[in-house]
């Protein structure tokens, strides 16, 4: 159930904490056993007056065993689980960083900023009980009843049988809940990261809307998509509180009638008092694990819906980078809407600085770009809008005039070969007619 094998090869090194964990419940759940056995033999010989202080000695002595054994397994077993999780949050949030690192500023084209935060932040915690839970009881739940079962059915095979039978059951109901549940948890993370991507955008562009006096019907727009939200979440909730009563009514309900069983073994006379007592403290021990298993269920599903976004964006394609470098004589290339500029004469300017050839690449590359230019002009216009002494009458002639002598100094004082500088010049004047 639910075993992503490519979120468990990325952190194949918890593999072996996740195996540790298992053992580590499966010696308490040997030392439980013994427990009950000792108490069981114990009352037995009480009810026929046979009790010894030998008995009695090895009875303390057992429990006093046991418990040491129960502490130690329950210590080393959550160390394990922690070890197993540990490195889980840190690994996933690496390999998505790098992934944005690789994506670069143009990230925003593919992914929304608020999914991105909100998958490796809540999204990677789900991921921890995943590891440090889920796995190990998982594969628990699958050996406890069958340990239980081989040494029941010493006692009662009728009541072994029986109890074994109803154990599947749990199983059936997880299986039946999880289809219900991937596709409700797929919409609560898709209006989940909706809400925040609408957020995140609003927020960021709260200056743009009071100016157009929009602030008012974005306010109300996530007004609606935060009672969605609310909704989807109630779902959620009633989903996972009705699959834990159906798990609770398969798990009970077997333990009852494995001990009714075993009462009326007893009766008739086929088992002693001991056994019975036995088959009806451990009858609980077949459908617990899988019980804690199905309390684990419901974040391990959340966990796998996070998953499924954080490999999505894993696996968007990263932007192709050319191996040309800007350098003396080399063609500087560009997308196919610019012109190729050869630098001809640069064999005999060896001695001119690499920094001045990457800045002539930086102007070409702003004259080339007018549209994306005029963009960044209006950015800059809108933050200095912000200030209480602006008139946005005064703003825009400013701003364009700071900018076209920045740009055209630039071009003046950069010592370059005499045609370069003269094309440079004709379509910097261009632009500068183009933005009048």
């Amino acid at each position: 159930l639910m075993i992503k094998t490519r979120l468990v090869g990325l952190l194949s090194h918890a593999k072996k904490y996740i195996v540790y964990t298992i053992l580590w419940q499966w010696a308490a759940l040997l030392s439980q056993v013994l427990a009950v056995f000792s108490m069981a033999d114990l009352l037995e010989k009480v009810v026929y007056q046979n009790v010894t202080t030998a008995v009695v000695e090895r009875t303390v002595i057992a429990l006093i065993l046991v418990v040491i054994i129960r502490f130690i397994c329950e210590r080393m077993g959550a160390r394990s689980s922690y070890l197993a999780c540990v490195d889980v949050k840190r690994i996933l949030r690496e390999k998505i960083y790098e992934k944005m690192l690789k994506l670069g500023a143009s990230y925003n084209e593919q992914v929304s900023s608020s999914e991105v935060v909100q998958v490796s932040t809540e999204g990677v915690e789900q991921l921890e009980t995943y590891f440090g839970k889920y796995l190990p009881q998982l594969f628990y739940s699958l050996i406890a009843p069958v340990t239980l079962f081989v040494i029941l059915c010493r006692v009662s095979m009728k009541a072994s049988v029986i109890l074994l039978i109803c154990v599947p059951l749990i199983p059936i109901s997880i299986v039946a809940v999880q289809k219900i549940a991937k596709k409700l948890l797929d919409k609560y993370w898709s209006i989940y990261t909706g809400l925040g991507d609408s957020f995140l955008e609003n927020l960021q562009g709260l200056t743009t809307l009071k100016i157009y006096q929009a602030d008012q019907q974005k306010a109300d727009e996530m007004d609606m998509e935060s009672q969605n939200f609310r909704r989807i979440t109630m779902k959620v909730l009633t989903m996972q509180l009705n699959s834990t009563s159906v798990m609770d009514i398969v798990a009970y309900g077997g333990a009852a009638i494995g001990m009714a069983v075993a009462v009326s073994e007893f009766l008739k006379g086929n088992i002693s008092i001991s056994g019975t007592l036995c088959i009806v403290l451990l009858a609980s021990e077949f459908f617990l694990p899988l019980r804690l298993l199905g309390s684990f269920f419901h974040i391990a599903m959340n966990g796998m819906a996070a998953s499924d976004k954080i490999f999505k964006i894993l696996d968007l394609p990263e932007p192709q980078t050319g191996d040309n470098r800007i350098s003396s004589g080399v063609i500087i290339r560009k997308p196919p809407i610019t012109r190729h500029i050869v630098n001809e004469n640069a064999k005999s300017k060896n001695n001119r600085c690499k920094d001045t050839t990457e800045v002539l690449a930086s102007v070409v590359n702003l004259v080339h770009n007018a549209e994306k230019f005029r963009a960044q002009i209006h950015k800059i216009i809108f933050k200095v809008l912000r200030t209480k002494d602006s008139s946005p009458n005064s703003i825009l002639p400013n701003m364009l005039e700071q900018t076209k002598v920045a740009i055209t100094r630039i071009i003046l004082e950069t010592p370059l070969p005499a045609t370069v500088a003269k094309k440079l010049r004709k379509r910097w004047e261009l632009f500068i007619l183009s933005l009048k």
